[in-house]
């Protein structure tokens, strides 16, 4: 194309070519050390330069501000986002083109995932930051699936996965539909399986890698008052929005720790807990005096449950008998009690 010098500077349109990208623009206006443009089309290749990986990408009506002296070009939005790795990422931001590879800012979206960040760092087919919020999206209109924020993000878009990392102590994920928190170091999304894995699953079942108690959930629906347990090994399923938890050791609700018979939790949505069964009541949480046994428990809140279960009695002879208690709850004062018929050979 021409060049054109005039009272309006050094001009031009056509072609710029730098690094993995193409861009066209009918006017470029060109400086000593730098040049500026309108973009009517942009495009990346992925392309791997001096060892370094650049992903691919394209956008139109962007702005471009390029330093060669800097090796550095910087690429604006302005109308339309950036369609990146062949069209899977959505970029709502700006980005930098340089020799040590592709960075940028703003919102990412894919799947139905949205990463924020103020420093991305792209790759061939993958990218990572260091500082991010986190969000999957529900099937539910305007309700989030999960989010966080403050986390370590890696995305591999070959093999399918997410991997996050806390920043700091106090990190948590919410589960909005659920109404649950959950402390917790790292995770790991699954894109495929439509699944987040948490814990032991995560660290490769290596108990020496974490704390064995796991990771803290903690209800956040008012009326449930802070209800809160363990799990060392926890998944989340974003086709029916379940919290599932393994080896959950006890939850402790009003004077009692309930023992889940097989260890599992299940969290559905509206933080309504599945029925345990089999569980093992133990009243009070000091003394630890009374044992229910084969018990069927429903957990309401961190002050309230109810159900039934068997009760083991040691008679003046040393000779254990299972009485059946068909009531188990808590009364006003917070403490358990049990109420059951004694059979006449026991009286």
């Amino acid at each position: 194309e021409k060049l054109n010098l005039s009272n309006n500077g050094l001009r031009g349109g056509g072609r710029i070519n730098y690094l993995n990208s193409n861009s066209e623009s009918k006017d470029i206006v060109f400086f000593p050390d730098s040049a500026n443009a309108d973009i009517e089309d942009f495009a990346m290749v992925r392309k791997v330069i001096a060892g370094t990986e650049y992903p691919s990408g394209k956008a139109t009506d962007i702005y471009m501000n390029w330093r060669p002296k800097q090796d550095k070009m910087f690429l604006y939005k302005k109308a339309n986002n950036f369609s990146m790795y062949d069209g899977r990422v959505d970029h709502d931001g700006d980005l930098v083109l340089a020799r040590s590879g592709l960075t940028g800012s703003g919102t990412i979206s894919f799947e139905q995932a949205q990463i924020l960040s103020q420093l991305f760092e792209f790759k061939g087919i993958t990218l990572k930051a260091d500082t991010s919020d986190f969000r999957l999206k529900s099937s539910d209109s305007g309700i989030l699936a999960l989010s966080t924020t403050n986390m370590k993000s890696f995305i591999d878009f070959d093999k399918r996965f997410g991997e996050f990392a806390s920043n700091g102590t106090g990190s948590y994920v919410t589960f909005p539909l659920n109404q649950y928190i959950c402390y917790i170091e790292k995770f790991k999304w699954l894109m495929d399986d439509k699944n987040v894995e948490f814990g032991m699953t995560v660290a490769a079942k290596d108990k020496t890698e974490m704390n064995i108690a796991g990771s803290e959930f903690v209800s956040i629906n008012p009326s449930q008052d802070s209800l809160r347990w363990f799990s060392p090994d926890a998944s989340y399923n974003l086709t029916d929005y379940l919290i599932k938890a393994k080896d959950v050791k006890e939850i402790n609700v009003a004077d009692a720790s309930i023992i889940p018979g097989d260890g599992k939790v299940v969290i559905e949505k509206s933080t309504y807990i599945r029925t345990l069964v089999d569980a093992k009541v133990v009243a009070n949480t000091s003394t630890r005096y009374h044992t229910m046994m084969n018990s069927t428990i429903n957990i309401t809140s961190r002050k309230n449950y109810s159900g039934a279960g068997d009760y083991e009695y040691v008679d003046q002879l040393k000779v254990k008998h299972l009485l059946r208690l068909t009531q188990i709850g808590v009364d006003t004062s917070y403490q358990t009690f049990a109420n059951g018929d004694i059979p006449d050979s026991l009286n």
